[in-house]
């Protein structure tokens, strides 16, 4: 987890300072967390590697190179796409209630490569995409064929077969070709605000 939390933190590098300070919370390897503190750690370790912000680092590797260009980063700035981002809504009682807007600020003032990245559903259907092409060895020049092998293993600890399936790198995997033969692979993720996305290659479908 997050020390302090992340709202208290002026920009990353606090952010991995305090994780750094209070060490691990559970040996690595032996549980499993959603959006854990090793996303914002990571976010600072391509950000050491490069010399660059992550952010700029995932929009000159990533989100450039797909035409992501509704895909941004929010700094509460006067940037257009930000009056077109969803509201989102959380159920009180018997009722739904507005906890958030464009009106207001971002959550964080700073990318805390653990969230704060906004897209739409056309954008994502390109990342999603690139990665079915990646599978059927056509789109070697961005995703690597070890790094798109590793993304659809299964973390070992991760089974939650009430629940999703087995999570794989930052998605879940619900189906993993690994454990049983001629099972078709399906790969995605859902998020806190809204966000459900899964793909199918074998199947050449995407669901937003």
């Amino acid at each position: 987890g997050f020390p302090r939390g992340m709202g208290v933190c002026g920009g990353l590098d606090a952010v991995i300072a305090d994780i750094g300070a209070a060490g691990t919370v559970r040996p690595p390897g032996t549980a499993f967390e959603y959006s854990d503190a090793g996303s914002a750690v990571l976010g600072g370790v391509i950000a050491a590697v490069e010399g660059a912000p992550v952010e700029e680092v995932l929009d000159q590797r990533l989100l450039a190179p797909l035409s992501m260009t509704d895909t941004f980063f929010d700094r509460g700035d006067d940037d257009p796409r930000r009056a077109r981002m969803a509201c989102g809504y959380k159920l009180a009682a018997d009722r739904y209630e507005l906890y958030w807007d464009a009106s207001g600020p971002p959550k964080y003032p700073f990318f805390p490569a653990a969230g704060g990245l906004w897209s739409t559903t056309t954008d994502y259907a390109k990342f999603l995409q690139a990665w079915c092409l990646a599978l059927r060895g056509e789109a070697p020049e961005l995703l690597g064929a070890e790094t798109v092998r590793a993304a659809m293993r299964s973390t070992p600890l991760t089974s939650l077969p009430h629940e999703r399936g087995n999570y794989g790198m930052h998605w879940w995997l619900y189906s993993d070709p690994a454990e049983a033969d001629g099972v078709q692979l399906v790969f995605g993720a859902d998020g806190s605000d809204g966000t459900w996305a899964m793909a199918a290659p074998e199947l050449d479908l995407l669901v937003l």
